[in-house]
C-alpha cells in the first residue's frame, strides 16, 4: 500500500506536528492499529484523527528517547512500544538485515541500537551519527579479525615452540643417572612448588603473543588498563560484560576503552579505516 493509493479523510488538529515524518500508514495497518473505511473506489480511506492520535504518541516517544540520547544515556526499547514497533516493521520489510551477521553484531550495542531506531525517522543528525558509528564499528570488526588472525598464528607458533622446549626438557630429565641406570634426573627433583591457574593468568599478557614488530610497538604504547582489556578480550575471549565484572567497571567503559585502544593501535600502525 503506497501513499499515492490511499486517501486521508478529515484534517489534522495539530498541523504543526510533523505527523507525516512519524507515521507509516502501511506499518499501522500491518499491526491492526488503523483500518480503512469502506469506499466506492479502490483507494483505501483513513480517518485523519485516527492517524493523528497514534502519530502524537509516536512523536512523544521519539522526543523522550531523543532527550535520553542527548544526555549520553541509553534507552530501553521496551519503554517505547511504538519505537520498538518501528524497528520490528523495518526488519520485517528488510529481512536481509536479520540475516546479516555483521548487522546483528552492530545492533548488540545499546548505543548503536538507539541511534539506528532514531535514524528510522529520517532525522539527518541520527542518520549521520549512524553512518559514523557503523564506520567505527566496521573498522573495529576488521581490526579484530586481523588481530585474531595474528594471535591465531602466533599461538600456533608459540605452542610448537613450547612443545619442542618441553620435549627437550623431557629428554634431559629422563636421562638415566647412576650405576643402576634406572634412576633419572627427574626422579631426584622434589616437587616443592605448584603454580595455580590464577598465577599463570597473572603472568600472561597479550604482548607475549605478538611477534609482528609494528603491532608489538603499537601495543606497548597503550596504557596498562587498555592492554589488560585487549588481553581479556582477544586472548581470554571474554565478553564485555564479563570483563566489566573482572575489572569492576561498567560494560560501557570496557567498550569505550577497547575502541580507544584499537584506534591508538590503528594510528600507530598507519592503518586506514
Amino acid at each position: 500500500m503506497k501513499k499515492d493509493f490511499y486517501t486521508i479523510k478529515g484534517y489534522f488538529s495539530h498541523p504543526e506536528l510533523p505527523i507525516k515524518d512519524f507515521v507509516d500508514i502501511e506499518e499501522l495497518v500491518y499491526f491492526n492499529q488503523i483500518q480503512p473505511i469502506p469506499s466506492d473506489n479502490n483507494n483505501p480511506i483513513f480517518i485523519a484523527s485516527d492517524i493523528e492520535t497514534i502519530g502524537i504518541k509516536i512523536y512523544h516517544e521519539y522526543l523522550e528517547a531523543k532527550e535520553i540520547n542527548i544526555k549520553k544515556k541509553f534507552f530501553k526499547l521496551n519503554r517505547f512500544p511504538f519505537l520498538k514497533q518501528k524497528l520490528d516493521y523495518y526488519l520485517i520489510k528488510n529481512p536481509e538485515f536479520n540475516q546479516n551477521h555483521l548487522f546483528s553484531r552492530f545492533l548488540e550495542e545499546e548505543i548503536h541500537l538507539n541511534v539506528f531506531v532514531l535514524s528510522l525517522f529520517n532525522d539527518k543528525y541520527y542518520t549521520e551519527s549512524l553512518n559514523q558509528l557503523f564506520k567505527e564499528f566496521y573498522f573495529e570488526y576488521r581490526f579484530k579479525v586481523y588481530l585474531n588472525q595474528i594471535l591465531y598464528f602466533e599461538a600456533i607458533t608459540f605452542s610448537k615452540k613450547r612443545s619442542q622446549h618441553h620435549k627437550r626438557e623431557a629428554l634431559i630429565l629422563e636421562q638415566p643417572i647412576g650405576n643402576d641406570r634406572e634412576t633419572t634426573l627427574l626422579d631426584t627433583i622434589a616437587d616443592t612448588e605448584t603454580i595455580s591457574l590464577e598465577d599463570i593468568d597473572g603472568l600472561d599478557s597479550l604482548d607475549s603473543y605478538l611477534s609482528d614488530d609494528h603491532l608489538y610497538q603499537a601495543f606497548k604504547q597503550l596504557t596498562n588498563h587498555q592492554q589488560k582489556i585487549l588481553y581479556l578480550s582477544f586472548v581470554k575471549l571474554l565478553k564485555d560484560v564479563e570483563i566489566a565484572m573482572v575489572l569492576n567497571v561498567s560494560q560501557q567503559a570496557v567498550s569505550k576503552t577497547r575502541k580507544t585502544a584499537l584506534e591508538k593501535i590503528r594510528k600507530a600502525m598507519g592503518v586506514r579505516t
